[in-house]
């Protein structure tokens, strides 16, 4: 399992990727960003898995026991995979 980034910091691949669309949008360019999720397991200790969805295409996947950190981590798949610029690189 991998560690997240906290919510606000430049590696909240999350916050990144909607604020990227959300330029776009302003600029009449933007797709449309959406998230799904699914716990999977017992109810005291699910798997979440994550995807992260761009015109109804799925563009990054992630699973972790903790959901914010599967987010994350689909979200920066999903920038990889769009060829968008990291803030902390």
């Amino acid at each position: 399992m991998s560690t997240g980034a906290g919510p606000g910091s430049r590696s909240d691949y999350s916050m990144q990727l909607h604020n990227f669309f959300q330029k776009e949008e302003n600029r009449g360019n933007g797709g449309r960003l959406a998230f799904s999720e699914q716990g999977m397991g017992p109810a005291h200790n699910p798997v979440w898995t994550i995807n992260v969805h761009i015109d109804g295409e799925v563009w990054g996947t992630s699973s972790d026991v903790r959901k914010q950190v599967a987010k994350n981590w689909a979200a920066r798949e999903a920038m990889i995979q769009f060829r968008i610029p990291f803030l902390d690189e």
